[in-house]
């Protein structure tokens, strides 16, 4: 049983990271280096821990919780740059509004914005967000000075990564930054401890930021 299990866990894995093109020896290892990895899952309605004050305990498994704690800790780590590959980042279009996923959007961007670092953010598209007072603005406007940001689909295919880089850690998944998706959908994240991984993921983001952003020009700063 064992044996199956372990056989079971490195086919995870592999599926997982296959995309580098490096063969793995273990749920433990990648490449001679250790590897950890943390799987999280959105339950659709249940946003942060206690919706109504938007908090997040400190051992949250939440998803929007995790991903803010682990951009808390890049910071206080010192990481120098992070970066994000983020499909889409939709307002809300439900007639309810999507009231805690479209704060939980806020908080990520407002994490991003907030970041004493250098940010990179690619996107498929320069979307709009709704903010505190019900307007609307571009999500380059909103995070503008202070965030490197682009917008297009690479050339030859569609930008459809849902990706983050802090130092070693990625953070990736079915989960875009969407209100209605961090609200309404069943979705996954997954983290990612391992630095020869999160250099391959930081390799793909530079392609794709290249294939756009080189060529139209950078938006923001």
């Amino acid at each position: 049983m064992r044996t199956w299990a372990r056989i079971m866990g490195s086919v995870v894995l592999l599926a997982l990271v296959a995309f580098t093109g490096c063969s793995l020896g273990g749920m433990e290892r990648y490449d001679g280096r250790s590897i950890e990895i943390e799987a999280y899952f959105n339950e659709p309605g249940q946003v942060f821990d206690e919706n109504e004050t938007q908090a997040c305990s400190a051992s949250s498994q939440r998803p929007v919780c995790v991903i803010l704690r682990e951009i808390s800790r890049a910071q206080q780590n010192g990481i120098p740059e992070i970066y994000v590959a983020m499909s889409q980042f939709l307002k809300s279009s439900d007639k309810d509004g999507d009231k805690y996923g479209t704060e939980a959007q806020r908080k990520l961007l407002a994490a991003l914005k907030d970041y004493s670092g250098s940010v990179w953010v690619r996107a498929s598209r320069d979307y709009e967000i709704e903010l505190p007072d019900g307007s609307f603005e571009k999500v380059s406007n909103y995070l503008s000075a202070v965030v490197k940001f682009c917008a297009g689909d690479p050339v030859g295919g569609i930008m459809h990564h849902k990706f983050l880089i802090l130092g070693d850690t990625v953070i990736t998944g079915s989960l875009n930054w969407n209100a209605s998706s961090l609200e309404d959908n069943n979705e996954n994240i997954v983290i990612i401890r391992n630095p020869k991984i999160a250099q391959r993921y930081k390799q793909e983001f530079f392609r794709i930021w290249r294939d756009k952003c080189e060529e139209s020009g950078i938006i923001g700063q």
